[in-house]
């Protein structure tokens, strides 16, 4: 998102027509997601108490590759985690997605990739799932989870 994109996110006039649909009950939230590196536009919501809900990529990795289209992207994980606790904290609604997207074999970073095998030698998925779960939940800023 550029910076006339995120003018236009809070543009004035974007503001004054989602606030008339949720004042006229057209919608009952409004909010934005974000699928790059913007933890401007959540710090910016933060101040600003305007969108209802977010949503961001989210996952223990700071990272993500795109599953159809192969994109990476980044972030800074202890800034997010900072802007998204604060819009937790404020009532904002923060639906975390990517939360998987690390792989289906990538365990969270202090837990030892031995310790996910099984006596076959296989990878477990489903215990790197859960531990992935629980990382996930052990942020409580998120409200929802989509991987």
């Amino acid at each position: 998102m550029t910076l006339q994109e995120e003018d236009l996110l809070f543009h004035p006039e974007v503001m004054k027509f989602f606030d008339g649909m949720k004042s006229s009950g057209v919608i009952k939230a409004h909010g934005f997601s974000t699928h790059n590196d913007l933890i401007n536009l959540h710090e910016r919501n933060n101040k600003e108490l305007f969108y209802d809900v977010i949503m961001v990529p989210f996952n223990h990795k700071g990272s993500f590759v795109h599953s159809v289209n192969g994109r990476y992207s980044e972030w800074d994980q202890d800034r997010l985690i900072s802007a998204l606790t604060e819009a937790g904290n404020k009532g904002i609604g923060v639906v975390a997605m990517k939360t998987c997207s690390g792989g289906k074999y990538s365990p969270s970073p202090d837990t030892d990739r031995a310790t996910l095998k099984q006596s076959d030698g296989s990878f477990s998925i489903l215990t790197s799932v859960r531990r992935l779960l629980q990382w996930l939940i052990s942020v409580r800023s998120m409200s929802m989870f989509q991987y």
